[in-house]
């Protein structure tokens, strides 16, 4: 036997040694959760008085960082406005880092508790696709609601004939929606201002790039004028098509359009501000947010200060970006502040919860772990993707503002992001 078989044989070995451990490991598992340690355990050193506190304390954390980006929002200070929109970054990187950390991991530890049933918990994948099952769904609503608003600015109706009277003229099938940038059903309103500075501008492109011409949000209507088709001086002023003319003596023979070219056809950012995602957001951190709650109200001993420490962070950076993603998105103040409002009694809900189911709350019943395991894993599928797809990418990857800045601004912008995330990292290790 050489001794390229040796080793072969020795790795075979030592593989199925692996192997026979890791099943093993899974059997002895199951055979030593013995049924005392998923019965009720008795709960030492509980203070009920320092529980009713936690109720207040957590609910200032919350009420602080859920309405700061209001009020910032309301201030006219340039210094604020960047630090407003650096905020909105660091938000982004605490939702994607709550979602993985604070979210999907708790729920792969519930489901593969080994108080559960090892039918179940013999597949160790359930969280990841209950995850999954809310990215797939939340894709679908996304994609629902971009077509649905996308239809209605199509058939927005200027005049009983129905269509804008800039495209009075234009022959039948030279009308196209202007299709979205993929990712987003709530893109960046930096764009939107960009694009629609003065409210109602005609922008014609040369060449082969049709020209667009949008209204002002957060209804986007969108029509593009087909390149076989070009306007005179006097069809611009009177804004309907006629004979034909360059788009460069369009521009030139009129100032009132303020037409400007198109700089690229990739500059162009669908941006239909839509509150869904935010309220979709919301629903996922609430859901968390109360499981937390309630697990706070049942904790005592050394640990409790410990986990109500870490929740005052938690509870301020989360709603922290909850109330930049509100901003974000345009909602109107009142809106806003019951967005703030929901998530600032959530956990303090599930505190007082805790507090009063506390001698019969079994945290090792099967019924708690699924509960727990599935809501966290559907909580969790809902942040990542709207942090990754209608977040992230609509305001920081694809924002024609972001990507104009200066490099220290760009810089200033990553940072801020990874903060978000290396905090709630850390936060993730005591809550």
């Amino acid at each position: 036997m050489n001794y390229r078989m040796y080793l072969y044989m020795r790795g075979e070995t030592g593989i199925a040694r692996v192997g026979t451990m890791q099943s093993l490991g899974r059997s002895v598992a199951h055979s030593t959760a013995d049924p005392d340690n998923c019965e009720l355990e008795e709960l030492e050193d509980y203070n009920q008085g320092l529980h009713i506190g936690a109720i207040f304390i957590i609910l200032a954390a919350s009420i602080l960082g859920a309405f700061a980006p209001v009020v910032l929002r309301h201030l006219p200070w340039r210094p604020v406005q960047v630090t407003l929109k650096l905020g909105t970054f660091f938000a982004f990187g605490t939702i994607i880092s709550t979602g993985f950390i604070h979210m999907l991991q708790p729920a792969a530890e519930s489901l593969s508790s080994p108080c559960l049933p090892e039918s179940f918990t013999s597949y160790e994948a359930w969280a990841y696709v209950f995850a999954l099952i809310a990215i797939v769904l939340m894709q679908l609503i996304d994609f629902l609601i971009s077509s649905t608003f996308q239809g209605e600015g199509l058939s927005h109706s200027h005049q009983p004939g129905g269509l804008d009277p800039a495209l009075d003229g234009l022959p039948p099938g030279k009308l196209a929606p202007l299709t979205p940038t993929p990712g987003s059903a709530c893109g960046s309103d930096e764009d939107l201002k960009e694009k629609h500075a003065h409210g109602h501008a005609h922008a014609h492109a040369q060449g082969p790039v049709p020209a667009q011409h949008c209204h002002e949000p957060c209804h986007q209507h969108c029509h593009e004028h087909g390149p076989g088709r070009t306007l005179t001086p006097e069809a611009c002023e009177e804004g309907r098509g006629g004979a034909e003319q360059t788009p460069a003596d369009c521009a030139h023979g009129t100032d009132r359009l303020g037409a400007k070219l198109v700089e690229a056809a990739d500059d162009v950012h669908a941006a239909a501000c839509h509150p869904v995602a935010v309220y979709l957001l919301e629903a996922g951190i609430v859901f968390h947010s109360v499981i937390i709650g309630l697990t706070l109200g049942v904790t005592s001993g050394s640990a409790f200060n410990t986990l109500l420490i870490a929740l005052c962070f938690h509870q301020f950076f989360e709603g922290f970006a909850l109330g930049f993603a509100a901003v974000s998105s345009q909602l109107a103040t009142l809106k806003m502040a019951a967005i703030g409002a929901v998530y600032a009694l959530s956990t303090p809900i599930g505190i007082g919860i805790g507090i009063g189911v506390r001698s019969s709350y079994n945290q090792n019943a099967q019924s708690t772990l699924y509960v727990q395991g599935i809501f966290d894993s559907f909580s969790a599928g809902i942040l990542i993707y709207v942090g990754l797809v209608q977040l992230l990418n609509a305001h920081m990857t694809q924002n024609v503002w972001f990507r104009r800045q200066a490099w220290p601004v760009k810089v200033l912008g990553f940072c801020a992001f990874y903060g978000g995330i290396t905090v709630m990292a850390i936060i993730g290790k005591y809550a």
